[in-house]
């Protein structure tokens, strides 16, 4: 039996996928613990997901950066930054004392300090307030023009007849979890899904996967797949729905997967797209395939791409 490192508690469609770029930064990431930030575009997909999947969560999560902060002065920057950080703390600040952290106090008297502090303080009083909240409740910061791309990518899915129908109007368990074990490996694999809808009636279910990105058609959206292997995760997401419903059941469903990918640039083009079957086959070869090797390298502690002298071939003649 393979021994799991205590960090490697589950695996995923993203863990996967990266362990296919690299072994080393499998290892770096998902061993070590050196998980990166969020980039721009999944943050973007993050916010138009929750603005048409949950809402009712978006003042939970986001905070709307709709008022003047003290950016044009390093130094009132800098005061309003230790008065957040100091009520955070629990610390009651003292404007007066923190005005002389960042200000100049030659030639000026103690009743002349405290008015300018009292003064920056009122002025920058919402700002802080604004921050205080933000921080204390570890909300994402989003910025007007964010907000605004955010509302037109919302609303080209709203007028999209399909994508609406089954993203926002039809019955369905949002953002959830979805764990199950593979036939080949004993670790828990591990997924997100942005919609499940299940007809126990007809025995029956779907599963939506939600997608912002820069594809502008369907023939754009397969060069993704090849080198996100999204195939993988439709693989992935299907099997492990059928397998968590028999256990819950006892009966067999029909389990289907669906993209709903909506352009990131205007006019924020909708498409829905499925695989074939082929495809969901090697989606089924592909990820056992990864499995077997993430296996083997866990036993050999070999993690490097490549031990061999690779020679390239970059242009070919014929």
């Amino acid at each position: 039996m393979t021994e799991f490192p205590k960090t490697l508690t589950h695996l995923s469609y993203s863990a996967v996928k990266v362990f296919l770029e690299s072994p080393e930064k499998f290892k770096h990431q998902y061993i070590d613990g050196n998980k990166p930030d969020k980039t721009k575009a999944m943050s973007l997909g993050s916010l138009v997901d929750c603005m048409l999947t949950t809402p009712d969560k978006f003042e939970e999560e986001y905070a709307l950066q709709n008022i003047e902060k003290p950016s044009s002065s390093a130094q009132q920057n800098a005061f309003a930054e230790e008065i957040v950080s100091l009520f955070i703390q629990g610390i009651q600040p003292q404007a007066d004392e923190v005005w002389k952290h960042h200000f100049s106090v030659k030639g000026k008297a103690p009743d002349a300090i405290v008015a300018a502090s009292k003064e920056l303080f009122t002025k920058w009083k919402p700002y802080m307030e604004w921050l205080i909240d933000v921080r204390k409740n570890e909300k994402t910061i989003v910025s007007e023009e964010e907000y605004k791309k955010a509302v037109a990518i919302c609303t080209s899915v709203n007028d999209h007849p399909l994508a609406s129908k089954w993203l926002v109007s039809m019955e369905g368990e949002f953002q959830k979890e979805l764990r199950w074990k593979s036939s080949i490996s004993e670790i828990e694999i591990l997924g997100y899904m942005d919609k499940l809808i299940v007809d126990h009636k007809k025995r029956r279910a779907m599963v939506i996967d939600f997608k912002v990105s820069a594809v502008e058609n369907e023939h754009q959206f397969k060069s993704k797949v090849r080198q996100f292997k999204y195939h993988m995760q439709a693989w992935s997401y299907v099997t492990g729905v059928s397998q968590n419903l028999f256990q819950e059941t006892g009966e067999t469903y029909d389990v289907s997967h669906m993209y709903i990918v909506v352009n990131s640039n205007e006019p924020h083009q909708v498409m829905c797209l499925q695989f074939d079957e082929n495809d969901l086959e090697k989606g089924y070869t592909d990820f056992y395939y990864t499995l077997e090797e993430i296996n083997q390298r866990l036993l050999s502690g070999n993690w490097r791409h490549n031990d061999s002298l690779i020679k390239l071939k970059v242009f070919n003649d014929n």
